[in-house]
């Protein structure tokens, strides 16, 4: 029971689920220094994705793919994210590409994705995770969410949130490892 409880195999071994939440979690860590998150992610990852894509053609302009930065936490009340303020957009041809993985897996019905208990093996350092109830009444500042992850192949989807602010990653595995390779534009939840 005691070892059930400690969150870990203990192996140093993570299934390709865990390495893209370790991957964006380590994106996140160099951006904001230490994190904390819930130990258990939650949620659609491609829900806004999906949402977003059948708004109507003016609301979608400014939604773009670009290099991955991690999501930057403001501090104070949410305001909305800067999109236009990013000028490094990247190529027409990678969007389509993006745009049609993140189309096919954000299919509401066939689920492909799986809720992650967050193993202290799977977490880089710099990041805390605990069961969210401690996180808030410890008062987790920023505290950071993952979506459970979506991935197909060699592509994958995580959204963090934090602060009521959102970002979409994909993710492609590279010589037996995930890396972020773009960030989709941010949101405010």
């Amino acid at each position: 029971m005691l070892a059930g409880c400690s969150g870990g195999r203990g192996d140093g071994r993570i299934d390709d689920d865990e390495a893209m939440v370790r991957s964006v979690l380590t994106l996140m860590v160099a951006r904001n220094g230490p994190v904390c998150t819930d130990r258990v992610t939650d949620g659609d990852t491609l829900s806004v994705f999906r949402e977003m894509a059948r708004a109507p053609r003016s609301s979608r302009a400014d939604l773009r793919w670009f290099p991955p930065t991690g999501l930057k936490v403001p501090t104070g009340e949410p305001t909305p994210p800067a999109v236009r303020d990013r000028s490094d957009a990247l190529p027409p041809m990678v969007q389509q590409t993006l745009n049609g993985a993140a189309t096919r897996m954000a299919r509401p019905w066939g689920d492909i994705r799986r809720r992650l208990t967050l193993t202290e093996d799977a977490l880089p350092a710099g990041v805390t995770a605990r069961w969210w109830v401690i996180n808030r009444l410890r008062l987790c500042t920023p505290r950071f969410g993952v979506r459970d992850p979506v991935r197909y192949g060699d592509i994958g989807f995580v959204v963090v949130e934090a602060n009521h602010h959102g970002a979409l990653y994909a993710l492609q595995r590279r010589q037996g490892r995930w890396t972020p390779v773009a960030e989709w534009s941010n949101w405010l939840y």
